[in-house]
């Protein structure tokens, strides 16, 4: 995992493992909103790429790194399907 600005980079096992998680952050992230009085909820984008990425000690990079951040920007938020 590698945190970047306010946003967040974790390699999964699989392409299903990564789709099950985002899925579980998503709907948990809905139900901690709606437990909390009167906040708003908090949005989040996913972008998801299956890719190779290169890994150093440090670091965790490549083209499918990048091709993910793109993605995510075009991502609507709070889409649970």
């Amino acid at each position: 995992m590698k945190v970047m600005g306010d946003g967040l980079l974790s390699l999964f096992e699989s392409p299903a493992v990564a789709i099950s998680t985002a899925l579980q952050v998503q709907h948990l992230m809905a139900s901690e909103a709606v437990a909390a009085s009167g906040t708003a909820p908090l949005k989040i984008r996913i972008g998801i790429n299956y890719a190779e990425v290169m890994i150093t000690e440090d670091d965790v990079f490549g083209d499918g790194v990048n091709v993910a951040a793109r993605l995510e920007q075009h991502a609507l938020p709070d889409i649970l399907e």
